[in-house]
């Protein structure tokens, strides 16, 4: 008991240094109640995934993709980016964190393929190890874990726990390489020529398994909405 409350103390003190530095860093702050819940979160992934983090070494590590070149005009580009790395057993597991719930992740399961997929061949062509495994983890609470919370109830909230699964498992194939390497050129090209139009409103009113549009999840995060005309057919 003693360890587990020294944990939450450090967990605490970590959070608290995040927080400030967002905050000094973007120029935005949140009220205490919704800094608590925040926090309150951030406990709640700790207890779900304790033993996966005990058991084996978590890591962030960049990775470099180089020497690419775009599928019709040959523009040179290379991808970089952050992965997390779970170390078990000798073997490398590679995942995403990310704050979707587990059905956005399964509607966009083809783009975490692409991105994980990519990530892990370069990781084996640069250690000349063999990967684990590829998933994406969610850290959006289902409904009956944050019911469980708001309840107070701590047998409640340990069944809501022991029935949430937020980790999506990523089929791992070098078989996706090609066409993700494709994707990501004909983005490139399209950036280079200027070509950014925005999706059709069609697209823009497609929903999720949750109930939320593409609208209300995507562009409701877009600086520019207002003055899209996609999104003003909508």
């Amino acid at each position: 008991m003693n360890d587990e409350i020294k944990i939450e103390e450090k967990l605490r003190e970590f959070f608290e240094a995040n927080y400030e530095y967002l905050k000094e860093s973007s120029g935005h702050s949140i009220n205490e109640l919704m800094k608590e819940r925040a926090f309150e979160q951030v406990l709640i992934y700790w207890k779900k995934h304790r033993q996966m983090i005990l058991d084996g070494k978590v890591s962030s590590m960049q990775i470099s993709v180089p020497n690419l070149r775009t599928p019709n005009k040959a523009i040179p580009y290379s991808i970089e980016g952050m992965i997390d790395v779970l170390e078990k057993d000798g073997k490398r597991s590679l995942f995403d964190v990310t704050t979707n719930s587990r059905e956005q992740i399964e509607d966009d399961i083809e783009l975490y393929k692409d991105e994980l997929n990519l990530y892990a061949y370069e990781l084996e062509r640069m250690k000349e190890s063999d990967i684990g495994g590829t998933f994406v983890l969610s850290t959006s609470m289902p409904r009956d874990v944050r019911y469980a919370l708001k309840n107070g109830n701590a047998s409640e909230l340990e069944h809501a726990l022991a029935n949430w699964n937020p980790i999506v498992p990523v089929q791992h194939s070098h078989d996706v390489l090609e066409s993700a390497v494709k994707k990501v050129g004909e983005v490139v090209e399209k950036i280079q020529n200027c070509e950014l139009a925005p999706p059709s409103p069609s697209v823009l009113k497609k929903e999720f398994k949750d109930g939320r549009t593409f609208c209300s999840h995507i562009c409701e995060n877009c600086d520019i909405r207002k003055s899209c005309e996609a999104f003003k057919g909508v």
